[in-house]
């Protein structure tokens, strides 16, 4: 565990990430009972692919298996934490028919496993999003319910990102998207990820090229790759943000 913690401490470096990966694995092996070292291995495989890979060409295959790993060490992390839950997983139920039976404890897990499990499926698109996406969103408004600012006001950036993509005919809302990616930035000003969500997903569908600008330039801006909990993160928006102004006369066309 002490060598995880010290290799994700540098997680923009990929060589290190992928050893934090490696010894959360190597430690699981040894003591499965952990649900919250289960949670951080799940945001491990989540960064992989969303701070790394994502920004490679030829790594989808690869993204989207680090996707699945971290949806599944979530959900190792679930089974471990109520015999109850895991006894009706193993019967056959699904997840969503259990959720009451988790609480607080379990945020961590319910959290990185609709994160991961939702892009995978967002990436892939049709049949595997309809089978999938439920079964996330379910889980995160479980989270919402039970810890609204978890993770920087993360259940708010998500349901921001779905009521901005789905078209109207399929319940998309981007008065509703804007104000969930607002509610985001209010528990966490400093966590770029929701200025570049507002840019992406909502000023671009919403025509709002000043919007779209002043985000991405706060972005730019920041410091946030400096925060000692957060810089690595809020590196990765950084450069998704200057991939964004770099194709804004595109994206406005």
């Amino acid at each position: 565990m002490a060598q995880a913690d010290a290799a994700w401490a540098q997680r923009g470096d990929l060589p290190r990430l992928r050893a934090a990966i490696q010894a959360w694995k190597n430690a699981l092996v040894l003591d499965p009972t952990r649900e919250q070292d289960w949670a951080m291995l799940s945001r491990a495989y989540y960064f992989l692919a969303d701070a790394h890979l994502s920004f490679e060409d030829g790594k989808r295959t690869e993204m989207l298996a680090a996707y699945h790993d971290g949806a599944l060490a979530a959900e190792q992390g679930l089974l471990q934490s109520s015999p109850t839950f895991a006894s009706r997983m193993r019967e056959g139920s699904t997840i969503e028919d259990q959720l009451t039976l988790l609480d607080t404890r379990d945020v961590p897990c319910l959290f990185w496993r609709a994160m991961n499990l939702n892009r995978w499926a967002t990436v892939q698109g049709g049949g595997t999003l309809r089978t999938y996406g439920p079964e996330a969103r379910a889980m995160m408004a479980r989270v919402l319910d039970l810890n609204a600012n978890y993770f920087y006001g993360g259940p708010y950036r998500f349901f921001g990102d779905i009521y901005a993509r789905w078209a109207p005919a399929a319940g998309g809302d981007i008065v509703r998207a804007r104000a969930n990616f607002e509610a985001a930035l209010r528990v966490a000003p400093n966590y770029l990820a929701s200025r570049v969500l507002i840019a992406e997903d909502y000023a671009i569908k919403a025509r709002a090229r000043e919007v779209f600008d002043q985000q991405l330039h706060a972005v730019l801006f920041s410091q946030g790759h400096t925060d000692p909990e957060l810089g690595p993160e809020n590196a990765a928006e950084q450069r998704r943000a200057r991939k964004l102004v770099e194709n804004a006369r595109t994206l406005f066309r």
